[in-house]
């Protein structure tokens, strides 16, 4: 696939701002920081093929505490028994947070002033024909005091790829990445309640 660059507008604290966002192909385990793990992973190539992708905030009108913001991630996950299927046989959503953070009951995958997100998924494990991976990123506002201790929407993204597995060999398709509205936020709240909710997410 071509690289992709795009530019998101959002508001915060009054403020405005703008996302950038650098797609790929992932091309080298080095790149995309997979080396990290050589001990424990033999094959670092397994990354090669499969989506990197990495979102920053180019632009904000604020300064210090005004910068604060979060990502959070949903990840959809469908398994196809049927290569040529459209219906698939399971579908699994996930927040995408490390077991450590999960641990800690926090769903942020990064949180900074501002934050970066960076990803680079491979090799899910999954042996059956066909696997729709795809992920609703989303750049939130941080809980305090200035706005009830809640965490909302403010921008996000949509990306990911399709996994193909046949006796010979493995194909990805990687999808491009697109702009997505609070509309999507808002359809995975009832999951964030689900595994955080001793947080307040709102519309």
């Amino acid at each position: 696939m071509e690289e992709q660059r795009i530019q998101i507008p959002f508001n915060n604290f009054g403020k405005s701002g703008i996302i950038g966002v650098f797609y790929k192909e992932n091309t080298s385990p080095v790149t995309s920081g997979f080396e990290i793990v050589k001990d424990l992973v033999p094959d670092l190539d397994i990354c090669i093929g499969y989506p990197t992708i990495r979102a920053s905030v180019k632009e904000f009108a604020g300064f210090g505490f005004s910068r604060y913001c979060g990502w959070i991630q949903v990840v959809q996950m469908e398994f196809y028994s049927d290569a040529n299927s459209e219906d698939p046989d399971d579908t699994y959503y996930e927040v995408d947070t490390t077991p450590a953070m999960k641990q800690k009951g926090l769903p942020f995958c990064a949180f900074g002033y501002p934050a970066d997100f960076f990803d680079a998924p491979c090799n899910n494990y999954y042996e059956g024909a066909k696997m729709v991976w795809k992920a609703n990123t989303f750049l939130v506002s941080m809980p305090s005091y200035i706005n009830n201790e809640s965490i909302s929407f403010l921008a996000g993204f949509e990306w990911g790829f399709k996994e193909y597995r046949s006796k010979v060999k493995k194909q990805i398709n990687i999808t491009p990445v697109k702009n997505i509205d609070s509309e999507y936020w808002e359809k995975h709240i009832p999951l964030f309640y689900r595994d955080f909710p001793q947080w307040n997410f709102v519309k």
